[in-house]
């Protein structure tokens, strides 16, 4: 219940941000996009700060100062959120212009992924890409190219690809998922507990069971071998 109740009343603070922020018009946070934006990115160099800056489960992604510990990261996910919405509306009249749209999206999420990568935080910059890639799927792609083109060629595909394709995804089960799984009861695993424990709960079907092991268990310590 320690993780249910730590996750419980994040929910309910994350809810109370969410109503206070629906209350402040959009114009005000794009005034502040790029002050935002440089003060996260800076703001992510604080973990390497010796003092301030903490690992935890081999991600040096953490600010502890007293008694308050926090994740930049989690500021330059909304920063990088703004900054590509604001540019896409300011030059919504130059949106099939992928120099102008497209490529200062993606010049800001490779330098914010280098320094996520940077602290080996994996995760984070996982949920980023798929950020700045949906709003520039839903922003950009719709002006440059139509759905219905894709869709009419997924229709006529031939059938030996569809079936090469699910050929391809099952042998990818037997090789990499099904041995994972079978072998997870096993397994010692050391630095990079997030990491790990996310692959191994997403090939072991962990919505419906969770593996028995926890960051201080001994499965999570370096071994140095498979039991």
């Amino acid at each position: 219940w320690q993780y249910f109740s730590k996750q419980l009343m994040w929910a309910a603070l994350g809810t109370l941000a969410l109503l206070t922020t629906m209350r402040v018009p959009y114009e005000r946070w794009r005034r502040w996009v790029t002050p935002i934006l440089v003060v996260s990115l800076i703001s992510m160099l604080l973990p390497f700060v010796p003092g301030l800056g903490i690992r935890v489960g081999g991600a040096r992604a953490w600010v502890k100062a007293g008694p308050f510990s926090f994740q930049p990261s989690e500021f330059l996910k909304v920063a990088v959120l703004l900054f590509c919405a604001d540019l896409l509306t300011r030059r919504a009249h130059a949106m099939h212009v992928v120099k102008e749209t497209l490529w200062p999206c993606l010049v800001v999420l490779g330098i914010s992924g280098a320094l996520l990568l940077a602290q080996s935080d994996l995760g984070s910059a996982i949920v980023l890409s798929s950020i700045v890639l949906a709003v520039v799927f839903v922003g950009i792609f719709p002006k440059v190219a139509d759905y219905s083109e894709a869709w009419s060629s997924i229709q006529q595909m031939p059938t030996a690809y569809v079936v090469a394709l699910v050929v391809a995804t099952v042998v990818n089960l037997a090789v990499y998922v099904w041995p994972l799984q079978a072998a997870l009861s096993g397994l010692g695993y050391g630095p990079g507990f997030v990491v790990r424990q996310t692959s191994f709960a997403i090939s072991n079907a962990a919505l419906t069971h969770l593996p028995e092991t926890s960051p201080t268990s001994s499965a999570s310590r370096p071994s140095g071998r498979t039991k």
